[in-house]
């Protein structure tokens, strides 16, 4: 066997080897930012230098993707231990069904990251006709919901565009899009911050839910504390209000795994605003007890439902009109 040819074979065998090798790390890591990022660009660029056999690019963006990973792993790890803190400070006793609050309760003042102190809300307290009657009295003395949320700015997924299409609410007080996850809020944080507004209002999470408990407090509570941080830094005295997910037709819900983590990510969303010194805001009692205003898919809520009953409630409930 003459040495050009062994060494044809020597540099072959290489090459297979280098491929192989980065394929597997091209999968373990593409993997791993795909569960953090959601973002599959990066390893769609891996595929393309790879199948244009340019190695050394390819090797360029595993080295990327691997960092991405490693950030993300320090990120857990830092997260944990504020995620475990909020939890010892809940009751341990409370559950998901008795999240809603009890409405004989009165509220409690919570301590705020700014120093201040912000009236915490009875969570989920169901308001009587009577209360609703005091709304009813401003609208039919002139009031609209667009003026009477002047002050507030509500931001979040299908269930906030549905206010501006039915024309409740405009915008920029009404940001909303079908299919918002967290990274839409981040895109409005300098509408929001021009806005400087009294109160802000969010409901994000229904279109990022999981049936990881890990993606649940590590990327989704873990993305929502930094971008609320951000906000609050921008606007010291923001009242900062986290709306909970709202409940599901049963059905609908069963379908799904990700859907029965509905209840895991309320309770987390009740955990991050104890922590933090948000307002939560459960919408469990009211819309449970209307669940015959659901749309037909089982998850959106129709017109009348907006106009009768969760407007008033987030008005009362989010202190707008205090």
């Amino acid at each position: 066997m003459n040495r050009k040819f062994l060494l044809t074979v020597v540099v072959m065998l290489s090459v297979t080897l280098v491929t192989a090798c980065v394929s597997t790390r091209f999968f373990m890591s593409f993997e791993t930012v795909t569960n953090e990022t959601n973002d599959p660009s990066l390893g769609q660029a891996v595929v393309s230098s790879m199948a244009n056999q340019n190695l050394e690019e390819a090797e360029s963006h595993i080295r990327e993707a691997w960092s991405l990973a490693d950030k993300a792993a320090e990120e857990r790890a830092s997260n944990a231990a504020a995620q475990q803190q909020a939890s010892n400070a809940l009751n341990p006793t409370s559950q998901d069904n008795t999240q809603a609050g009890d409405p004989t309760q009165p509220g409690t003042e919570t301590p705020t990251n700014n120093g201040q102190t912000a009236a915490k809300p009875n969570d989920g307290k169901l308001y009587t006709e009577a209360d609703f009657a005091a709304v009813d009295a401003l609208l039919a003395d002139g009031e609209t919901f667009k003026s009477l949320y002047m002050d507030a700015c509500i931001c979040g997924d299908s269930v906030i565009a549905a206010m501006s299409e039915y024309d409740f609410l405009d915008e920029p007080y009404c940001l909303g899009k079908v299919g918002a996850s967290l990274y839409y809020l981040e895109e409005q944080i300098e509408t929001i911050v021009s806005l400087n507004p009294k109160h802000l209002i969010l409901h994000f999470g229904t279109n990022m839910l999981s049936d990881s408990e890990d993606y649940l407090y590590y990327s989704f509570i873990a993305t929502y504390v930094d971008l609320c941080e951000q906000l609050q830094a921008r606007m010291p005295g923001v009242h900062i209000v986290i709306s909970s997910l709202l409940p599901m037709d049963p059905e609908v819900q069963a379908s799904e795994p990700a859907y029965m983590m509905r209840s895991a990510y309320n309770q987390a969303l009740q955990e991050m605003c104890a922590e933090h010194g948000w307002d939560y805001m459960s919408n469990e009692e009211l819309a449970s007890a209307h669940l015959d205003y659901l749309e037909p898919d089982g998850m959106h809520y129709n017109y009348y439902f907006y106009e009768d009953y969760w407007l008033k409630f987030i008005y009362l409930q989010a202190g707008i009109g205090a």
